[in-house]
């Protein structure tokens, strides 16, 4: 049964699909005539569905069928009724079809039997019957509506009867049991019915009267009788109802021009019901005479329809076609047919985005049409209209608008000016202005729309709601929000007055305005706006209906913007096992699925699943797209970004030229999808290190972006992104903090806090940090990064792993070692499971690695890792790479700590070519390699030659790096020390003190290089002779090297070194002594062959004071030893041997 509240009859589009599938269904079957043949079809239908079950019946069915009335039939055998009632409230279209002829001889008797008996008093009758609890809510809410049943209705004058049907509902414990009293008004009844006294089978006790199909009630009061028993007043309604015959006009109307059989197929195309519109068409299509060619003709025209909307392009064109061959083989005349048809392979080019050939379709269709005057003015203006469409598609806006321009001429010229279809075009030029940009003139038709809608409409007309829509989406792009919502909820209001509360309208109001809140990036409420339009069609749609696509896809996209990957995945998967159950697998409907699910599996960094469905959908586009379709332009950018992901930087820049390449050529310049193929080249150029190239491209990508979107889209947060990344790379801080400001700026506005886009800024952010040397704020942004990340993206996901690398630099520098090691090492497990061998990710955790191991002295480790990442970067890049300068500096300092000073200078003048030829001639790491290449000098004691790369580096440190950067601290301690070489303390000490001044300013009073620049300056005032003052810097510097976790022996050594020499020199021999011992205590722990050097020396000086003391047998002893250190370590010939033997002799 069908139910139907006041406000649904406002709006005729909202009807119950089963009201008027009966409605259709009736005048079908009473038009179409049925001969013997008929009732035979059906007994072998019936016969092939159920086999050997019911045979007898059949058997008598066949046999005796004329001998007894249809009532008679009807009442006895299940086989009918059961069968017949089913496929009616099912709208099984197959079995109706076959049962038509007896549908038609039912109808005939009851109303032959009708027309002998109509009433003349009031009667009373009853219904007994089960109803579901969503049938009651709206029963509840109906009152004065309508109630259609849409099967034979079989009633009765007994209430008893009536009753017992009611009340046996109840023995199932949810059963809901309701008995209907049916008052019969004389005059005012619409179906024919019929008493079955003496007719029935059980016409001796039911008291049984039977409604033909269709039969309308109007809806009284509900009570509830007891629990789960409710009674229900109707009264009868004739065709003069006013509401009834809006109904009844309306479906007429739309179908009128169509045969009976034809109708029922374009009214489930209407209603979605494609799959049941299909069959039918195909039914009805093995039942056309072999010779009705312009039957066959038009069956096919709407088969295509059916298989258009379903998505199935192709089978669609092929029946459209077939439609065209008909009318050519038999020269039909039929010219409306064939304009039509061309209209229609136009349409479905469009939706398949082939515009090209739906524009030459389209335009067939004009030809024809302005060749011959069949043809009405209003068919021109739905062609130039479409041909509008179809300009607008491909982006040709000035031809769009012609078009349209031309159909409005033609309408207003035609029609009153203030027609309502004069509005509807005037709607469709301010649509084409909105998506053209010009907001304005949009705003400025749609206002005319709106003002002759206001002049001609009820208040409440469903036709404002749309026009209020269309203005709520110009003032949405504008960027005021708060009037375009206005102006959806005014839609909505009027769309809740007017229609059922699960009209699909509604639906489509609360997603709309879901995607305005989504844009804003409010995504809590989006989903609830698009969880509530959900809710309506979840309602009222089959579980796999199209329709529920659009919101799944809705929320889908929300969760994903939010970082909630895991939900949005689910909601598109639901929408793939939709669009498999109802589309063709060759769909580009479906190619939109697989790359919808692929661009979450991305984001959580599952590459090779992602990689999967993009050329999944990729193999479709190829099958039924032109080579320059745009779709196939996105899925190439899609599959680029995974191979860029994945490090095969060659394969994305391919894919990413090939989609620009459709762009270009099918685009206008200014159009938005250019500045995203634009932008992934640049991502290409940026990390093979071409900054020019990728500034020039991100430039491109921006002039675009700026042109289209309002300054606070996070598009523009993107690109300000990469653009900071790549000033970043050309040293360039200022300008890339002020991009990276603005990004943050935008993304704070317009997402949560826990986006996945903010984790990359902030990432940015704490690489400037670093860079600027401010790394207690560098540890603070990437640490929110990587806490977003968190929540936001599988464990496994390289980003995470990204941040790892991040955060361990940051503690590597700041000289926390066990920790920087633990993040390299979650670095490596994440990039080793999803990376592949070659990508810069790995390369950069190599080079962190290795700068790691040569920091904690371990220098094979770290030469190790440094020459695995060379090994990979010459064959990402080429040699001019700057990512290469950045490992050659690498090795250059290991071997330099190594003290292979000739192979330290190769590597660092390696780095030195591809810098000053790639490097601005400001950029800090050109100044870093001017010191390193200096301290190499200086190991070789070329004093003068150290000392002018140290003012070469000095000279753009100073200028382009704050005043407390760390590099600045290093490079004056190296100059410092040249001068300390040199002799000139007073110099070198300016330095040491520029160096320790912005250390006590920026690192913790424990840090290990605080302890180095105190030694250097006890050093300094020790052989300036002011040995107090040395004393002081030398127990600053030993207090935290003692304490350093885990300890510097080298440092200590060094330190322990100092002290005891100073101790020596003041006489203090005792306390020289117990420094130089707590050497030995040291490197005793260690290997004598790594250490025989210094062993040498601090045995050397302990000799020495034992003979400043007089001890000459203590220093005997360790004489002794030095010479068992030599001829251990060292060749027989070995001149310090000798020196040592004499020192011997000269104590005996």
């Amino acid at each position: 049964m069908s139910i139907i509240s006041p406000a649904s009859i406002l709006d005729l589009n909202g009807l119950d699909p089963s009201f008027m599938y009966t409605k259709l269904l009736k005048e079908i079957f009473l038009e179409m005539g049925y001969d013997e043949k008929a009732k035979i079809e059906f007994i072998k239908f019936y016969h092939a569905q159920n086999g050997a079950v019911q045979s007898s019946a059949l058997a008598d069915f066949t046999r005796d069928f004329e001998d007894h009335s249809p009532i008679w039939w009807y009442t006895k055998e299940p086989l009918i009724y059961v069968t017949l009632n089913r496929a009616l409230r099912t709208q099984n279209v197959e079995i109706l079809l076959k049962m038509g002829f007896f549908i038609e001889k039912l109808h005939k008797e009851i109303q032959q039997i009708h027309s002998k008996t109509i009433p003349t008093k009031h009667k009373i009758i009853y219904r007994g019957q089960a109803i579901s609890i969503s049938d009651l809510e709206k029963l509840k809410k109906s009152e004065g509506g309508l109630l259609s049943f849409n099967n034979f209705l079989s009633t009765s004058t007994s209430y008893q009867v009536s009753s017992l049907f009611a009340d046996s509902v109840r023995s199932d414990l949810d059963g809901i049991g309701i008995i209907f009293e049916i008052e019969i008004i004389p005059n005012n009844i619409s179906i024919p019915f019929a008493s079955l006294d003496n007719i029935s089978i059980h016409s001796d006790h039911e008291n049984e009267i039977l409604f033909s199909m269709h039969t309308v009630f109007r809806i009284g009061e509900l009570e509830l009788i007891e629990d789960r028993l409710w009674f229900v007043k109707l009264t009868s309604t004739n065709d003069d109802d006013e509401q009834l015959q809006r109904l009844t006009e309306y479906i007429r109307t739309e179908t009128k021009e169509l045969t009976a059989k034809h109708r029922l197929g374009v009214m489930m195309i209407k209603m979605g019901e494609f799959d049941k519109a299909q069959l039918l068409f195909q039914t009805l299509l093995e039942t056309v005479p072999n010779d009705d060619w312009a039957g066959q003709a038009h069956l096919h025209q709407q088969l295509g329809s059916v298989l258009q909307f379903k998505g199935d392009g192709l089978q669609a064109l092929s029946n459209y076609y077939k439609t065209l061959q008909l009318i050519q083989i038999n020269n039909l005349s039929d010219y409306p047919l064939v304009a039509t048809t061309y209209n229609h392979i136009g349409e479905t080019h469009e939706c398949m985005r082939n515009y090209s050939d739906a524009l030459s379709h389209f335009e067939k269709a004009l030809a024809l049409q302005q060749k011959t005057s069949e043809f009405k003015q209003s068919d021109l203006a739905i062609t130039y209209n479409n041909i509008g469409a179809a300009f607008q598609s491909k982006g040709e806006n000035n031809s769009a608008l012609l078009n349209y321009e031309k159909s409005l001429d033609i309408l207003e010229k035609y029609l009153p000016s203030t027609h309502p279809d004069i509005a509807t075009a005037l709607n469709n030029i301010g649509t084409l202005y909105y998506r053209m940009g010009d907001l304005e003139s949009a705003q400025r038709y749609h206002l005319k729309a709106l003002k002759i809608q206001e002049r001609v409409l009820t208040p409440t007309h469903i036709h404002l709601a749309a026009t209020y829509n269309n203005l709520g989406l110009v003032h949405d792009l504008m960027g005021d929000h708060s009037s375009a919502l206005s102006f959806y909820e005014k839609a909505l209001r009027i769309r809740q007055a007017v229609l059922p509360c699960n009209h699909l309208s509604i639906a489509e109001t609360y997603d709309t305005i879901g995607s305005v809140h989504r844009f804003m990036g409010d995504y809590p409420t989006a989903i609830s706006y698009h969880e509530k339009a959900l809710e309506i069609k979840k309602a009222i749609l089959p579980s796999n209906h199209l329709d529920l696509c659009t919101t799944y896809n809705s929320i889908g996209f929300a969760c994903k913007l939010s970082g909630d990957y895991t939900t949005g995945l689910s909601y598109y998967e639901k929408v793939l096992a939709i669009k498999q159950k109802n589309i063709s697998q060759n769909s580009f409907l479906l190619a939109i699925t697989y790359n919808n699910i692929a661009s979450i599996k991305q984001l959580v960094g599952d590459y090779s699943i992602s990689l999967i469905y993009y050329e999944k959908a990729l193999e479709i586009q190829q099958k039924i797209l032109p080579s320059n379709h745009l779709d196939l332009a996105t899925t190439y950018i899609n599959i680029g970004s995974i191979h860029y992901a994945l490090g095969y930087f060659t394969k994305a820049f391919s894919y990413y030229k090939q989609a620009l390449n459709i762009r270009q050529n099918m685009l206008p310049s200014i159009h938005s999808d250019q500045a995203t193929a634009f932008k992934c080249i640049g991502d290409v150029y940026e990390i093979m290190g071409e900054h020019s190239d990728a500034l020039l491209y991100y430039q491109k990508s921006l002039d675009i972006i700026q042109k289209n979107l309002p300054f606070s889209h996070p598009t523009f947060a993107t690109i300000c992104n990469h653009m900071a990344i790549v000033y970043q790379s050309i040293g360039e801080y200022s300008t890339a903090l002020s991009y990276c400001s603005k990004a943050l700026e935008i993304q704070e506005k317009m997402f949560p806090s826990f986006h996945f886009e903010l984790a990359t800024t902030y990432n940015n952010f704490g690489a400037l940090q670093q860079l600027l040397g401010n790394y207690p704020n560098a540890l603070l942004y990437h640490e929110k990064a990587l806490e977003i990340q968190k929540k936001s993206y599988l464990p496994h996901h390289s980003d995470i792993a990204t941040s790892y690398n991040n955060i361990g630099y940051i503690h590597c520098v700041l000289g926390d070692h066990a920790l920087a090691l633990s993040y390299f090492n979650k670095a490596t497990k994440i990039q080793s499971e999803v990376l592949c061998s070659t990508h810069p990710n790995i390369v950069r955790t190599l080079t962190n690695l290795g700068m790691l191991y040569k920091s904690m002295e371990n220098y094979s480790t770290s030469l190790s890792f440094y020459e695995k990442a060379l090994e990979i970067q010459l064959k990402n890049y080429s040699p001019t790479h700057l990512d290469l300068a950045v490992i050659y500096i690498g090795i250059g300092s290991v071997h330099n700590s190594m003290k292979n000073l000739s192979d330290a200078l190769s590597f660092y003048r390696k780095a030195l070519e591809i810098q000053e030829h790639r490097c601005f001639l400001t950029h800090p790491d050109l100044a870093m390699t001017y010191n390193n290449i200096g301290n190499t000098h200086s190991s070789l004691r070329e004093y003068t030659t150290a000392l002018s790369y140290y003012r070469k580096s000095l000279d753009i440190l100073e200028k382009s790096l704050p005043a407390t950067h760390p590099d600045l601290i290093e490079t004056y301690n190296r100059v410092g020390s040249v001068y300390n070489s040199m002799e000139e303390y007073s110099i070198s000490l300016t330095y040491y003190e520029k160096a320790l001044e912005i250390q006590e300013k920026t690192l913790p009073a424990n840090h290990l290089d605080l302890s180095k620049t105190y030694n250097n300056m006890a050093s300094i005032y020790h052989s300036m002779k002011e040995n107090q003052i040395a004393q002081s810097y030398y127990e600053k510097a030993v207090a935290i090297v003692e304490n350093a976790v885990p300890p510097n022996y080298s440092l200590l050594v060094t330190i322990y070194n100092n002290i005891g020499e100073l101790q020596r020199m003041d006489g203090n021999y005792s306390a020289a002594i117990s420094f130089f011992q707590k050497i030995c205590t040291i490197l005793q722990q260690e290997n004598d062959s790594a250490f025989h050097i210094e062993k040498v020396q601090i045995f050397h000086n302990i000799a020495s004071v034992y003979e400043c003391m007089g001890e000459d047998y203590n220093a005997l002893s360790y004489h002794e030893k030095i010479v068992e250190i030599h001829e251990r370590t060292c060749p027989t010939n070995y001149s310090e041997l000798a020196t040592s033997f004499n020192n011997i002799a000269r104590l005996y």
